[in-house]
């Protein structure tokens, strides 16, 4: 006789086996979260970098655009809230999440304001070519702490793809002079790369605990966690991590030259209005995107996409700014591509074998049922 109370019977029936709909919009979902992931990630650091190559120095500035689009959530949050109600009245405390995850999204927000800023100041003194594949490393951390975490399994595949990305970096390091950007001594340009590499650390041990959160929240609650909660979710994190970046501002007295930093900025102050609009939206972009890859599709995934968007920032980036393509650079770039190439191929191989095992099996749960 099961002892199990009946709420959390209900509860852990609905995270074992979770509504079809749920299911069938899984996908779609997965693909739409992607895109805007694509998205921000293509355009929100060619802004960042067109930002310090045309006179901008605000690097709190920057850390705030990073999460100052939150705004932008509330659409999805109020109408889906408003539809909802519409086919089901009901409280309007029922569609919001409880305080503890909303906690623990302000919580985390505050380590993302920590890792927006050591972005920010990376970017400052790299070329942005160099501060995507060191970024890009990323998914060496996401893979230790996803171990740790949420106990994530990884095949020879995995491990060989985290082992050439990490080749890739120190490559990168130790010919640090081959694409200094023009007045960024050596020293400058180490500490943009320490910076760069302890914000992908950060990420690393950030998308993990995001993903523990969550699915700690959808399993431990009779109520499933679903798209809208999860925007609020991204709605308290972005707020708390605004809220912490404005502070960086006026402790460094930011606002008070942010009007003569836009004339004299090289595009204008209208471009830098809109150097400055466009990536905050970017960003929300990038985060909403990011938040709903790691909802369905788990961390590991999360760095599997931002790394496969490397090769092409990068060539836009030598397009746009006229960065410099060493010898160094070309190599750290394939094996980072080599690397993405092992994981998927890894990846392909699972899956054909679990095809292989499922066909395998099925004949013999058939005589099983049969008898």
């Amino acid at each position: 006789m099961s002892t199990t109370p009946p709420e959390n019977a209900t509860a852990t029936a609905a995270a074992a086996n979770p509504p079809k709909a749920s299911m069938k919009y899984r996908r779609p979902l997965l693909l739409l979260s992607c895109i805007f992931l694509a998205i921000g990630l293509a355009g929100a650091p060619l802004l960042v970098r067109l930002y310090y190559i045309h006179g901008g120095k605000r690097r709190w500035l920057i850390t705030t655009v990073q999460t100052a689009g939150f705004p932008l959530l509330l659409i999805p949050i109020t109408s889906n809230i408003f539809i909802s109600r519409s086919r089901r009245p009901a409280k309007l405390s029922s569609f919001l999440i409880d305080r503890k995850l909303a906690m623990s999204g302000a919580l985390m927000g505050l380590f993302f304001s920590l890792d927006n800023f050591l972005f920010s100041l990376g970017l400052s003194y790299l070329p942005l070519s160099t501060s995507t594949i060191i970024m890009a490393t990323q998914l060496v951390f996401i893979a230790v702490f996803a171990r740790l975490i949420v106990k994530q399994r990884f095949t020879a595949y995995s491990v060989n793809s985290v082992a050439l990305m990490v080749m890739g970096c120190v490559l990168l390091g130790v010919r640090a002079n081959g694409d200094r950007p023009p007045g960024v001594s050596n020293r400058l340009y180490l500490l943009g790369f320490f910076m760069t590499l302890a914000c992908a650390a950060l990420v690393g041990a950030l998308w993990p605990c995001m993903e523990r959160c969550l699915a700690n929240t959808t399993t431990t609650t009779s109520k499933p966690l679903d798209f809208c909660g999860l925007f609020q979710f991204q709605f308290c994190l972005a707020f708390s991590a605004t809220v912490f970046s404005v502070a960086g501002m006026l402790a460094n007295k930011d606002f008070q030259v942010l009007r003569e930093e836009a004339k004299e900025f090289g595009l204008g102050s209208s471009g830098y209005c809109l150097t400055v609009i466009g990536a905050a939206v970017l960003f929300i972009f990038s985060l909403g995107g990011g938040a709903g890859v790691i909802f369905i599709g788990g961390a590991f995934f999360s760095g599997i996409v931002n790394s496969v968007f490397v090769p092409i920032t990068d060539i836009v980036a030598l397009i746009l700014f006229g960065e410099a393509f060493t010898a160094e650079k070309g190599m750290a770039l394939a094996l980072c591509s080599w690397g993405l190439l092992s994981y998927f191929y890894g990846e392909y191989r699972s899956r054909s074998s679990k095809k292989e095992v499922d066909k395998s099996v099925e004949p013999i749960i058939l005589v099983s049922d049969s008898v």
